[in-house]
C-alpha cells in the first residue's frame, strides 16, 4: 500500500512538472513581429492640427531662445565673409 501511494504521488508529482514545462514553452512566432512602424512626429507640431501643449511649449523655445539664435546667425555669417575674404587674398598671391 506504501508503495502504490509513492508511486501514485511520484506521478502526479511529475505531471505536473510537464504541466508547468509545456506552458513555459514559446509560442510559433507569426509574421507580424518583424512590422515596422514609421511616426510622422513634425505633425505635433502643426498650429492647426497638432497637440496644442507641444505647439505652445514649442513657440516659448523659440521666442526664449530667439536671441542666441540670431547671435548664431550673424556669427555665421561673418565667418562666410571671412572665407571669402581669406579666398580672395589666397587667390590674390597665386598671381604673384
Amino acid at each position: 500500500m506504501k508503495g502504490f501511494r509513492f508511486f501514485t504521488g511520484n506521478l502526479i508529482f511529475v505531471l505536473i512538472l510537464s504541466a508547468l514545462t509545456f506552458a513555459q514553452t514559446e509560442k510559433p512566432q507569426t509574421s507580424n513581429v518583424n512590422k515596422i512602424a514609421l511616426i510622422n512626429t513634425e505633425a505635433f507640431y502643426d498650429k492647426v492640427t497638432g497637440i496644442k501643449e507641444i505647439v505652445e511649449a514649442n513657440d516659448k523655445l523659440d521666442l526664449e531662445f530667439e536671441p542666441q539664435l540670431l547671435e548664431l546667425i550673424l556669427m555665421a555669417e561673418k565667418i562666410q565673409n571671412q572665407e571669402k575674404e581669406i579666398k580672395k587674398l589666397g587667390s590674390g598671391l597665386g598671381d604673384v
